[in-house]
């Protein structure tokens, strides 16, 4: 096909894209909004389907935003800034519906509640490359890199630093990767990466850097802390949560606080609690005066210590900390029941033969927070095997992007 051809876009799928029709056959088109007629040309022909490329765009939705970002459309880390953010709900609500009946098997007809978020200025991190020219994020699918001097969707602090950073030759340094966090109380952690074996190669005086902690990984790996004690801390429900640079919290501190205070709201008291994949330990802490006993499980080693050491801090002495892979070979013990189970896996989702075996180990409660809506509705379809939806939520976790959070409660039947 050479010549553009004119599409109406019938709605947006899970990956950003767009998706219309041209004499029957499906065209995946970005940046483009539900209803728009665009003129499109072929880029990339598929035997089932062909990716386009706007070449005009001739019935513009009212829905249509001029993007904020300069960037926009070249990093590739937004998907949604030419749309007004009060649709985004529309789309994400939908793509989740759609990913329920394609997965799941299941039409759910019920309200799906979507918990907004500050549109911009919201990340509390973010990766950079260092280049020759200076701070850099990776191009979508390619491994060119772009420029920043700074970015729309994360915090004021970060943009503040990255300036500060630029006017620094860090590639001159021999810093190839750095990567931004900041605390809830805007404290900050600044992590360098660099190929030297040794750190009396690099002349740049760290001290100068507006931050409050530095780490500088060498070439060996082995971190050499070179301002502050390389750790922030959060206060989440009057508990106090240690981490560094490679422990995960949610990336937007005002959603996830929504979060935690929505499934307060849905936990209650019980004997057992097993907090899979549970990173800092942060749902087992701030929920442990509910239980009994409540049984942690991480395979970072990291977030291990940062658990074990928030424990002590916090007087919390009912919480097992297992340091463990969940695949298919792990095995719960045979007389362990829980009333609750909170599932808060990777992208990957969770092994389906581990899944199916843990079934058999819950009385009550299953709550399944996951950032991946493909992979998280697969695993409904096992799920819905013993349990039924008691409700879902959408937490708009990472706005002008495709991705969200979505956390579903499940009951036994």
């Amino acid at each position: 096909m050479n010549d553009p051809v004119n599409i109406k876009i019938e709605k947006i799928i899970s990956d950003g894209r767009g998706l219309g029709r041209y004499n029957g056959k499906v065209f995946f088109i970005k940046y483009v909004i539900p209803d728009e007629v665009v003129q499109v040309k072929e880029v990339n022909e598929k035997k089932n389907f062909s990716e386009g490329e706007i070449v005009s765009i001739l019935k513009p939705s009212g829905l249509r935003v001029q993007p904020v970002c300069k960037y926009f459309g070249v990093c590739g880390g937004c998907s949604f800034q030419h749309i007004d953010y009060r649709y985004h709900k529309i789309i994400k609500v939908e793509i989740l519906k759609e990913l329920l009946r394609m997965n799941s098997k299941i039409n759910y007809d019920e309200n799906i509640e979507f918990i907004e978020s500050k549109p911009y200025h919201y990340r509390n991190k973010i990766t950079l490359r260092v280049t020759m020219d200076g701070l850099g994020l990776i191009k979508e699918k390619s491994n060119e890199f772009v420029h920043i001097d700074s970015c729309s969707i994360v915090n004021e602090k970060i943009n503040s630093i990255i300036t500060h950073l630029n006017r620094i030759n860090l590639f001159d340094h021999s810093i190839n990767k750095i990567t931004i966090k900041t605390s809830m109380a805007n404290k900050t952690l600044l992590t360098l990466y660099s190929d030297l074996t040794s750190a009396d190669n690099i002349s740049l005086n760290f001290q100068n850097i507006d931050v409050d902690n530095i780490i500088l990984f060498l070439k060996n790996k082995k971190p050499l802390y070179l301002k502050g004690k390389g750790e922030l801390v959060n206060l989440i429900f009057d508990n106090i949560f240690y981490f560094s640079h490679n422990n995960f919290f949610q990336v937007n501190d005002y959603v996830a606080l929504k979060l935690y205070s929505y499934l307060s709201e849905k936990i209650t008291k019980g004997d057992n609690f097993l907090d899979l994949y549970s990173g800092l330990g942060i749902y087992s802490m701030i929920f442990s005066p509910l239980f009994k006993k409540v049984y942690s499980i991480e395979s970072n080693g990291s977030s291990v210590y940062f658990q074990r050491k928030n424990l002590k801090e916090n007087k919390i002495n009912n919480i097992n900390v297992i340091k463990r892979t969940i695949d298919k070979t792990f095995k719960l013990e045979d007389d362990l029941f829980f009333d609750l189970v909170i599932l808060d896996p990777p992208r990957e989702g969770i092994d389906g033969i581990f899944l199916r075996s843990l079934l058999e180990k819950i009385n009550r409660q299953i709550i399944y927070i996951s950032c991946d809506p493909s992979t998280l509705t697969r695993d409904i379809n096992i799920i819905k095997e013993k349990f039924f939806i008691k409700d879902i939520k959408i937490f708009d976790m990472f706005p002008q992007t495709r991705h969200f959070e979505t956390v579903v409660i499940f009951e036994k039947f």
